[in-house]
């Protein structure tokens, strides 16, 4: 019996080691990859970026690209061609990757880079957090200089359960970074200013996101909200200008005041039946929107919720609907 037991355990825990793996490596080329190996001058630098040659890149999953090198950035976008991925900046200039085996090359006309792929799994050391009344932690702040970062699950055996506020704010590094299942609590302002975010996966353990939360994340690129978020606060993801696309869930009932003030980058927003409220000004100078759906559940809309989207914006309203009321006014 104990054989058979121990034969289960084994299966189990290499169950759940392949399905860690496989979860780890569903992105295949989306991630941030990172220089570690440069070829110039006729000569090999190992870890480019200690003598002052850093150099990352990441290629987000709707097709978006931010590249850093040496604390400067620059947004493009990228596709899969081949053996290759090929790269578009915002400028025109284009630059060609080569995939081999575990490695992304860039050839220019004088060097060879080498990427690899980073997977930062935090040091507890970089972290400081503060003991909640449960038993659990909330993170109060980050000293580390990671571009992808995974957040731990737990800090020194205490499971995170809040992000506090401003923990990550104004992080010059963080290109993408993954909550863990089990965070319930994401504070205000707790990522504010990190310009060059582009990617965050918020887990649907997450039930509150606070005001201004992720306002001015620049390089925001898109965001899936989790199933349980109820209210959309004030300033979440005002001044994100590069957000191309949001997923609302039919759990939020409520978006606050400048929401998703100046959002340039968003060209078409479906709010899903179940949201009753929009306030003013939530949707106020996203200059690229075309179009906007409301629900049939809406009962109070107020001020000028899309203010500043320009005249060409369409907005559909279901026949007989509040919404359609008001818009008719």
């Amino acid at each position: 019996m104990r054989r058979i037991l121990a034969l289960i355990t084994i299966l189990a825990l290499t169950a759940a080691f392949a399905f860690a793996l496989a979860e780890e490596e569903e992105d295949g080329i989306a991630g941030t990859w990172e220089m570690i190996r440069l070829y110039a001058e006729g000569r090999t630098v190992d870890n480019p970026r200690a003598s002052g040659s850093s150099k990352t890149v990441t290629f987000n999953e709707d097709g978006t690209a931010v590249v850093t090198i040496n604390k400067k950035v620059y947004y493009g976008s990228w596709e899969q061609d081949g053996d290759g991925i090929e790269l578009l900046y915002e400028d025109g200039d284009r630059a060609r990757f080569a995939v081999e085996g575990n490695q992304l090359i860039y050839r220019p006309s004088d060097q060879v880079q080498y990427f690899e792929k980073q997977v930062i799994f935090a040091d507890a050391s970089d972290f400081s957090y503060r003991l909640q009344a449960d038993g659990t932690a909330m993170i109060i702040g980050y000293s580390g200089d990671a571009a992808a970062l995974n957040i731990p699950d737990q800090l020194d055996g205490y499971p995170v359960r809040v992000i506090g506020p401003s923990a990550f704010a104004s992080n010059g590094s963080l290109v993408r970074v993954t909550i863990p299942q089990g965070v319930e609590t994401i504070r205000t302002f707790a990522f504010k200013g990190c310009a060059k975010l582009s990617r965050v996966k918020i887990p649907n353990t997450v039930r509150e996101i606070g005001i201004s939360a992720f306002e001015d994340c620049e390089g925001l690129s898109g965001v899936t909200l989790p199933d349980a978020l109820r209210v959309i606060r004030c300033g979440t993801f005002a001044g994100c200008k590069r957000l191309r696309s949001v997923q609302i869930p039919s759990s939020v009932r409520s978006i606050e005041l400048l929401a998703f003030r100046g959002c340039e980058g968003l060209t078409g927003i479906t709010i899903p039946e179940g949201v009753e409220t929009i306030a003013d000004g939530a949707f106020m100078d996203c200059s690229g929107l075309a179009e906007a759906s409301l629900p049939s559940s809406l009962t109070a809309i107020y001020g000028s919720p899309f203010r500043g989207c320009g005249k060409g914006l369409k907005l559909s309203v279901p026949s007989g609907s509040y919404a359609a009321s008001f818009f008719a006014r």
